[in-house]
């Protein structure tokens, strides 16, 4: 039976959260950071994608011959993490809010996530990138 190896590679972005392994529109379990998974698929298309609630990955379809070993490794987007770095350097300019009044910085960082939420829902981008690992040997 052919496998399919996922390597989570280690990132700081969404670091305790699991991602769930979806084949074929079948939970086939989690993966959770810097580890590596392997699961036994069926031969032919398989479509392969990663989810957690509020984001997922591209949909990778592939073809599985018999005996195969296909190895796939996941990364955050970079829209994730330009957001990140947006927000980690925001952060500064929006405490001046707390010296002001603590209630309008938290209000201003729950709006700051939604802006940041609704863009990638808009510009219909990934949180995760799933791609075929290649092989440099």
């Amino acid at each position: 039976m052919p496998n399919i190896t996922i390597k989570r590679s280690l990132n700081y972005l969404w670091i305790i959260r699991k991602l769930n392994v979806r084949i074929n529109d079948i939970e086939f379990g989690q993966i959770a950071n810097n580890q590596t998974k392997s699961y036994k698929v069926e031969t032919g298309e398989n479509n392969i994608f990663l989810s957690l609630r509020g984001g997922k990955s591209n949909i990778l379809k592939i073809d599985v011959i018999e005996n195969s070993d296909i190895k796939l490794v996941v990364k955050p987007s970079k829209f994730d993490v330009l957001t990140s770095v947006l927000f980690i350097i925001l952060i500064p300019f929006l405490s001046i809010f707390a010296a002001l009044n603590y209630s309008l910085f938290l209000v201003s960082i729950i709006i700051l996530l939604i802006v940041f939420y609704g863009v990638r829902k808009l510009l219909n981008v990934t949180a995760f990138v799933l791609t075929v690992e290649k092989d440099l040997s």
